[in-house]
C-alpha cells in the first residue's frame, strides 16, 4: 500500500485510571503492521488479525522498546503529507475513534516536550521548510481556521463571538464547505501556537463515562498555504486540503483595444506568442521568465516552403510556438468539457472551441468531433486569472484569462454559474476565491 492515496493507521492507547481501576486486560497484540485482538469472553478463539499502513503500539510506557512516540507517528504520517502538499498535493490527515480513544492527544498533543501531536509538529516544520526557501522568487502566504461540529452546530473557534451557527454549504464541483468561517493569516508557528491555544479555551468540552475531559465535538484545524513563483510571465500556485488559500490579487494593467491583456503578469496574451509548431522540447523547469520576442527562435527560411513569386513583404509572419507539454502524469478523469469562446490575439477575434480538461492538461478542438486538438495548455505551469474590473473594462461578461509561459488566452462561459465551472476545472484555487464575489454580485441583484 506504499503508493496508495490513502493510508490508515491504528494506534492503542494506554489504560486510563478508570480503566485501571477497574483491572482492565489489554486484549490488543501488535506486530509490525498488523493488529490482533483477543476475544476477552472466548479467550480460547482463534484471535482476529487486522493489516493497516502503521499499527502503533503506544499501550506501554515509553521505555518499551516497541512504544510508538508522538515523534514517531508524526514521521510516518505528517512529514510524509507536508511534503505532498508542498509538491501540490490535495492531503488531510484526521483521527476517527470513539470517545477517549485518543484522537486529540494524537492530532494536538500537549505541551509538554515529546507531547505534541501531529498538527502542532506539521505546522513548525511547514515554516521550517518556508525559513529554509533560498529562492528569492517564491514567496509563501499562510492561513488557518478552526471550527466545532456540536449537535449538528457549527462554530467558528476564532471568533467566538460569532455565536451563531454557519451554514455548511455543498457545490456541486467545489464539494462542502462552510460559510463565513475565518481564515487568519500567520507569518510564523508562533502565530499558530497562539491561535490553537485562543480556539482550544472555546472548544465544548464536557465529562463523560469514559473520559473526564472528552472533547464533545468534531474539530477540524485547516492550514492553508499557497506558494507562488514569482516571474514576469505568470505565477504558479499550488493548494494543500489542509488549506485553502488564495493567491495575490493580480495588479491589473491599462486595458485598450490594442493590448487586451489581463494582466500586467501576462504579458505574453498580448505577444500572441502562437501559431506554427516549434518542435524543441522544453527544458524542465518551475516558472521561468516569459521570453521576449526578440530571443524566440527565428524559423529557418530554407527549410519553410514558401509560395512562388511570393516577396518578402507578402509573407506572413512566422508565429512560433513552444509547447506547454512536460513529461507529467496525466490524470484519467476529465474535470469539465465542453464549448468556450476564446479570443485569438494575433485575430483580434473570437472563436469557439471544444475544451477538454484532464489535469495537469487543458485540450482545445475546432469541435467535439475532432480528434486532433488545436493546441494544449500546461496547467500545471498556468496561471488561471478572474477579475470584475477586467470584464468591465473589456466589456465581456464572464470571462477569464489563462497564461502560460508562451501564451496568453482569454476565456467566455456562458454564465457565472458555467465561468466558476470552469474555473473551478482549471485552477480549484481560483474558483473557491470569486465563489463569495459571485453570492454577493447574486444577492445584490435580487434586493435591486
Amino acid at each position: 500500500m506504499a503508493g496508495a492515496s490513502v493510508k490508515v493507521a491504528v494506534r492503542v492507547r494506554p489504560f486510563n485510571s478508570r480503566e485501571m481501576s477497574r483491572d482492565s486486560k489489554c486484549i490488543i497484540q501488535m506486530s509490525g503492521s498488523t493488529t490482533t485482538i483477543v476475544n476477552p469472553k472466548q479467550p480460547k478463539e482463534t484471535p482476529k488479525s487486522f493489516s493497516f499502513d502503521y499499527s502503533y503500539w503506544s499501550h506501554t510506557s515509553p521505555e518499551d522498546i516497541n512504544y510508538a512516540s508522538q515523534k514517531q507517528v508524526y514521521r510516518d504520517i505528517g512529514e510524509e503529507m507536508l511534503q505532498h502538499a508542498f509538491e501540490g498535493y490535495n492531503v488531510c490527515i484526521f483521527a476517527y475513534g470513539q470517545t477517549g480513544a485518543g484522537k486529540s492527544y494524537t492530532m494536538m498533543g500537549k505541551q509538554e516536550k515529546d507531547q505534541q501531536g501531529i498538527i502542532p509538529q506539521l505546522c513548525e516544520d511547514l515554516f521550517s521548510r518556508i525559513n529554509d526557501t533560498t529562492n528569492d522568487n517564491m514567496s509563501y502566504s499562510v492561513e488557518v481556521s478552526y471550527m466545532e461540529i456540536y449537535c449538528e452546530r457549527v462554530r467558528d473557534l476564532l471568533n467566538p463571538k460569532n455565536k451563531g451557527n454557519l451554514r455548511v454549504r455543498e457545490h456541486p464541483l467545489l464539494g462542502p464547505y462552510v460559510e463565513d468561517l475565518s481564515k487568519l493569516a500567520v507569518t510564523s508557528y508562533n502565530d499558530i501556537q497562539d491561535l490553537m491555544d485562543s480556539g482550544n479555551k472555546a472548544r465544548t468540552v464536557a465529562a463523560t463515562n469514559m473520559n473526564e475531559t472528552s472533547s464533545r465535538f468534531t474539530h477540524t484545524f485547516n492550514r492553508e498555504y499557497t506558494h507562488s513563483h514569482v516571474c514576469v510571465s505568470a505565477s504558479e500556485s499550488k493548494l494543500s486540503e489542509m488549506s485553502v488559500t488564495l493567491l495575490r490579487d493580480p495588479s491589473m494593467s491599462p486595458l485598450g483595444v490594442a493590448t487586451l491583456t489581463p494582466s500586467s503578469t501576462c504579458p505574453s496574451l498580448v505577444e500572441g506568442r502562437y501559431g506554427a509548431t516549434d518542435l524543441r522540447t522544453p527544458q524542465p523547469c518551475s516558472r521561468p521568465a516569459s521570453p521576449e520576442p526578440e530571443l524566440l527562435p527565428e524559423a529557418d527560411s530554407k527549410k519553410l516552403p514558401s509560395p512562388a513569386r511570393a516577396t518578402e513583404t507578402d509573407k506572413e509572419p512566422q508565429r512560433l510556438l513552444v509547447p506547454d507539454i512536460q513529461e507529467i502524469r496525466v490524470s484519467p478523469i476529465v474535470s469539465k468539457k465542453g464549448y468556450l469562446h476564446f479570443l485569438e490575439p494575433h485575430t483580434s477575434g473570437w472563436a469557439r472551441r471544444f475544451v477538454v480538461v484532464r489535469r495537469p492538461y487543458a485540450y482545445m478542438y475546432n469541435s467535439d468531433k475532432d480528434t486532433v486538438e488545436r493546441f494544449v495548455l500546461n496547467l500545471a505551469t498556468a496561471q488561471v486569472e478572474y477579475s470584475e474590473d477586467q470584464q468591465a473594462m473589456l466589456k465581456t461578461p464572464n470571462t477569464f484569462a489563462v497564461c502560460t509561459e508562451h501564451r496568453g488566452i482569454l476565456l467566455q462561459a456562458a454564465s457565472d454559474k458555467d465561468m466558476h465551472d470552469w474555473l473551478y476545472a482549471f485552477n480549484p484555487l481560483l474558483a473557491g476565491t470569486i465563489r463569495s464575489k459571485l453570492s454577493r454580485r447574486r444577492s445584490a441583484q435580487m434586493r435591486v
